[in-house]
């Protein structure tokens, strides 16, 4: 691909790509090779509704402690998989989602499909196990979750903009999420849990806006 565009590596380009082993592979030499900020996003809002703690190393570690929204995120992706897996969608005003841990983005719209259709699930749960993990779901909760979500959905659509430069509003955005992350007196204890989590543990880090930083020194 890069002699097709008549592109050679060197110490003066940089490249932007996720973690996976054979990008870290790949870009290891004769460029600077920074973390994709979709990526690292998607990555810690993972870790926020699926991890109990999150290595630094073998032996350093940090726990997540989110385990009320973690909770509501279990059972609703139980129950999208028993209603996909008994083929009842189409008595849903709506299609049911499932989740892919390839990309959280997928989550967030799992979660506001299933907040749509939250009272139509009863009909076709009644008499099954998962609605033992529909009743355990406060649907004030789950509204929450989906209110919270919203912004990080909006920021994840901006920065995977394949059309359009994106990386000049990599700081604003990270900025933007900073801010909502601040606990507020009406908070839940759930949001409250991801806003500590996300705001001061995560996003305060340097790694989703390094790109950026690093090409105006080059600059």
């Amino acid at each position: 691909m890069l002699e097709e565009y008549h592109l050679k590596l060197d110490e003066t380009k940089f490249v932007v790509t996720d973690n996976e082993p054979k990008m870290l592979a790949a870009f290891k030499d004769e460029c600077f090779r920074v973390g994709c900020s979709d990526h690292y996003l998607n990555k810690q809002l993972q870790h926020s509704f699926e991890s109990e703690k999150i290595y630094s190393n073998k032996n350093t570690f940090e726990y997540v402690s989110c385990e009320l929204a973690q909770n509501i995120f279990n059972q609703v992706k139980t129950i999208v998989g028993f209603v996909r897996r008994s083929h009842q969608q189409q008595k849903l005003s709506k299609k049911l989602q499932s989740y892919s841990e390839t990309r959280f983005a997928g989550a967030i719209i799992m979660f506001n499909i299933f907040k749509e259709v939250f009272f139509e699930l009863p009909e076709i749960l009644i008499n099954t196990k998962s609605m033992v993990n529909y009743n355990t779901i406060e649907k004030q909760i789950l509204d929450d979750l989906c209110k919270f979500l919203a912004p990080f959905q909006e920021v994840l659509d901006a920065l995977s903009e394949d059309e359009q430069p994106s990386l000049h509003r990599v700081i604003p955005l990270r900025q933007m999420l900073i801010k909502i992350c601040e606990v507020e007196e009406e908070d839940s204890t759930a949001i409250i849990e991801l806003k500590v989590f996300l705001g001061e543990k995560r996003l305060h880090k340097k790694k989703m806006c390094s790109v950026v930083l690093r090409l105006i020194f080059q600059i």
